[in-house]
């Protein structure tokens, strides 16, 4: 398929207002769009610029959302179970949710019926997420993502009256964002009284939270909830869907796809493979933006923060900006061959920087290779249509519609359907 059949780079409406008027006068505060490298740095190292509230209002002042004292508490207990000295912590249950993605994947190959990408992805990324945090093994063909999508995609379209003037909040956004909201608070209950009943032990998160609750650093129930939803959200949704753009690409460069194949057809590892995930984490980061509030007078470049101003960093235009990338809106992977040096630190950070370093890095890149290689060892997937695709802007960056996919199965030095 020839990418002029996938429009991937429709630009962002909202984002392409942000970048007309300049800084957006939002009530009594700026918004001031960040898309380049130099002044990213300077704002995710800035004292004066924080973590912004308006996120903590919509899902709770979890690890990802909170800054400050509570920050580095939670960050300091957390850590341990997400060790980065340590990448092949989690490698068992790796397998284990791999193992189930792929059976999943056995039943469609050579057959009829096709299958939704991201639901696929986003079953195998939360199967995996309740097994390392919470000690919880769910089912192969668990249903438990849509729920989460509720939530997710309720939350981002209330999230952007916050940022953007021009999208107004309307009622039933809000409504439809609090039954979510609701909806997925029962299951949090669910895992926290399940995780109390079978004793889960501190080599998962969820018994990390639940010994804070008993001790004397004043964490509350509610505190283990906010932590369980934003775990929810960094652990499934983004892996899901990084796996979701990178098969789309692959399928829109079938030289590189057949590259890769006849690499693992030899060995075990893919260079080009692990680049390719690199190259898809540049044009389409999961979490597209981060939001950062001045609370005290701070420059960056021309642009005065005065306090409560917000920096409205978008990871997707500074990974495609075209000083520091040559061709930025085309998938390259080789740009990312072995010892490759990024342009500038803040190129490329889509588990974004600073203090705030995703917690789960390790954990997602370990996924991602080896389900991608997993997969491509045994299949190919295959698009069933040919449709456009640009990106929906949500809390993460999505696809716009579902997906259809096939599976064909693979052997070694199979050439089928390579161009």
């Amino acid at each position: 398929m020839s990418m002029s059949h996938v429009d991937f780079l429709q630009p962002f409406e909202m984002i392409s207002r942000l970048m007309e008027r300049g800084p957006d006068q939002h009530g009594s505060r700026k918004v001031i769009l960040i898309n380049d490298p130099v002044d990213v740095q300077t704002v995710m190292h800035s004292p004066s610029i924080v973590r912004s509230e308006a996120m903590r209002t919509l899902a709770g002042d979890g690890l990802i959302f909170s800054d400050g004292d509570k920050w580095r508490e939670r960050r300091r207990s957390m850590q341990p179970s997400f060790p980065p000295a340590d990448p092949d912590r989690h490698v068992g249950e790796v397998d284990w949710a791999v193992a189930g993605l792929v059976s999943r994947l056995e039943d469609f190959a050579d057959g009829p019926d096709t299958f939704q990408l991201l639901d696929e992805m986003l079953r195998f990324t939360t199967r995996l997420i309740y097994r390392v945090a919470f000690g919880i093994e769910l089912e192969v063909d668990h249903e438990t993502g849509p729920m989460l999508i509720r939530f997710f995609d309720a939350a981002a379209r209330t999230s952007m009256a916050f940022i953007d003037a021009q999208s107004p909040l309307d009622i039933s956004a809000m409504r439809t964002f609090q039954s979510a909201r609701k909806e997925l608070d029962l299951e949090i209950e669910s895992i926290i009284e399940r995780g109390r009943r079978t004793g889960v032990g501190e080599d998962h998160v969820l018994g990390v939270l639940l010994r804070m609750v008993s001790g004397e650093s004043g964490f509350t129930e509610e505190d283990v909830q906010d932590e369980i939803r934003t775990l929810l959200l960094a652990g499934a949704e983004t892996t899901s869907n990084v796996l979701t753009w990178l098969f789309l690409l692959l399928d829109a460069h079938p030289n590189v796809r057949s590259e890769i194949e006849s690499e693992l057809d030899v060995d075990s590892e893919s260079e080009l493979l692990q680049a390719s995930i690199l190259e898809t984490l540049r044009l389409f980061p999961p979490v597209w933006f981060i939001s950062r509030q001045a609370i005290a007078p701070v420059t960056v470049s021309e642009c005065t923060f005065d306090e409560g101003d917000w920096a409205f960093i978008c990871t997707y235009l500074v990974q495609r900006n075209p000083d520091y990338w040559n061709e930025p809106n085309s998938f390259l992977p080789g740009r990312f061959a072995k010892g490759f040096k990024l342009p500038h630190r803040y190129s490329w950070f889509p588990f974004g920087g600073g203090r705030h370093l995703c917690l789960g890095k390790a954990l997602g890149e370990l996924e991602s290779f080896e389900s991608a290689r997993s997969i491509m060892k045994s299949f190919r997937l295959v698009r069933a249509d040919s449709e456009p695709l640009p990106p929906r802007i949500g809390l993460v960056l999505k696809p716009l519609h579902d997906v259809p996919m096939r599976v064909e199965r693979r052997t070694s030095g199979d050439d089928s359907a390579r161009t």
